[in-house]
């Protein structure tokens, strides 16, 4: 695998996995623009030395490499860097986000200072470089960005509040690259490495001396090949072990289309909610919100058992305890809610009607699948066995519309629109939200 014709910056290449990442890449014939501030760990001081000496080491082994000695925690910093490999090389083919500082302190302690310099460099400092990156590489239709984030930031780790967040908002901003350079050929990885490293020794203890730079280049480089048919995933390497991480949402607890669960419903379906046999990997937050969406789709009896009782039969049984015989039980089924505006006796024919909505509730009733309906303040409520909330707000609207006093067809719209947001959405009196 070799990297004839592309061009990598390297940032925080001085020392550490940077250093190992910008020699192997060089190696495979990459034109290499080695950034590092030269700072001390926790980000203070600076000096050209640490990037003088991977250039010099690349260019005697007849690599191309240039020193950069640009902060990352600047906008113009970033730009600086990125204007580097143009300058020298033409173009910019791939960034691997390397750069970062410690400043360890337990949260209650963090000062200022230590979290907005942490958060500068390894948040901000990615996004300074990586977004004119991303705009060369849009115009070439050909990128690929590796993303250095931390088991601290993915799983936690004590004392390093400033650090985790900071690492795990890099996942998120190559998330966002990987779906909007998608239609360009860029491509966006993140890499948790566990490696000895002048920021990792004293973490590691003496596992340090088992967990190598070198072990962790290869995945990276892999990353930054054309070769790599993967994006907008996170990957770990340390130690000889690589491997996946990602971020899954399980099947869940389905509480039904239309209902509004109580605390205790939560509480009783905690087993469900948390169970994680099986699970899905959404690749953006729109396919997400479609597994919602699928549930919603789904028949009552699908997805799990419980979606079959939208509502616990004590809820029904508590809504229409005065309007059963004594001794009747409530059906059990789905419970759903169709709001009624305020100014409805307003736009009636017979303003009584909205007080007494008895026939309203007859006819409910004779529909085979409404075991219950009542008149609930604001409200009609109905108990069914499968019917849809939006199959009873089509029932509700059929039945007033006779009884509406204004023109609606010379408004050219229907005088409820009950099949989303708004009710009685033509009506020039105020529009009320369906809760």
């Amino acid at each position: 695998m070799d990297f004839i014709g592309r061009v990598a910056i390297v940032t925080g290449a001085g020392g550490g996995l940077g250093r190992s990442y910008a020699w192997e890449l060089a190696w495979r014939g990459a034109k290499v623009v080695v950034n590092d501030l030269g700072g001390s760990v926790d980000g203070t001081g600076a000096s050209t030395k640490a990037a003088d000496v991977v250039v010099e080491a690349i260019t005697q082994a007849g690599g191309e490499a240039v020193a950069n000695y640009e902060s990352v925690a600047t906008a113009a910093g970033g730009e600086a860097i990125v204007e580097a490999a143009l300058e020298s090389f033409g173009q910019v083919d791939i960034v691997i986000n390397n750069a970062g500082i410690l400043r360890d302190r337990s949260f209650a302690n963090l000062t200022w200072e230590e979290i907005d310099g942490v958060v500068n460099t390894h948040l901000l400092g990615a996004f300074n470089v990586s977004q004119p990156a991303f705009r060369a590489m849009k115009e070439a239709n050909y990128g690929r960005f590796v993303f250095t984030s931390s088991n601290a930031g993915l799983f936690g780790n004590f004392g390093q509040a400033n650090y985790g967040a900071a690492k795990a908002g890099l996942v998120g901003l190559s998330n966002v690259i990987a779906i909007e350079g998608a239609k360009y050929g860029i491509q966006s990885n993140v890499i948790a490495p566990v490696a000895r490293t002048r920021m990792t020794e004293q973490l590691l203890g003496p596992m340090a001396e088992l967990v190598e730079p070198l072990q962790v280049t290869p995945m990276v480089v892999f990353l930054c090949s054309e070769q790599n048919p993967f994006t907008h995933e996170i990957f770990t390497a340390g130690g000889g072990r690589y491997g996946r991480i990602f971020i899954g949402t399980n099947n869940g607890w389905f509480a039904g289309r239309g209902v509004f669960p109580t605390v205790d419903h939560i509480a009783s379906h905690l087993d469900e909610i948390r169970d994680i046999s099986s699970y899905e990997i959404p690749l953006s937050s729109n396919e997400e919100i479609m597994i919602i969406g699928r549930a919603l789709a789904a028949p009552p009896s699908g997805v799990i058992p419980d979606a079959r009782r939208w509502v616990e039969v004590n809820i029904s049984r508590d809504l229409f305890a005065d309007q059963m015989e004594p001794g009747e039980e409530a059906n059990e089924g789905f419970t759903h809610w169709v709001s009624l505006p305020d100014y409805l006796p307003n736009i009636l024919k017979d303003p009584d009607l909205a007080q007494d909505l008895t026939p309203l509730l007859d006819e409910l009733k004779k529909h085979p699948e409404i075991s219950q309906a009542v008149h609930y303040d604001r409200e009609v409520v109905a108990v069914t066995t499968s019917m849809a909330s939006e199959d009873l707000r089509s029932l509700v609207a059929a039945f007033l519309q006779p009884h509406i006093a204004v023109d609606w067809q010379k408004a050219d719209r229907r005088p409820f629109d009950l099949d989303g947001s708004t009710f009685a959405a033509g009506y020039p009196g105020p529009r009320t939200t369906i809760e």
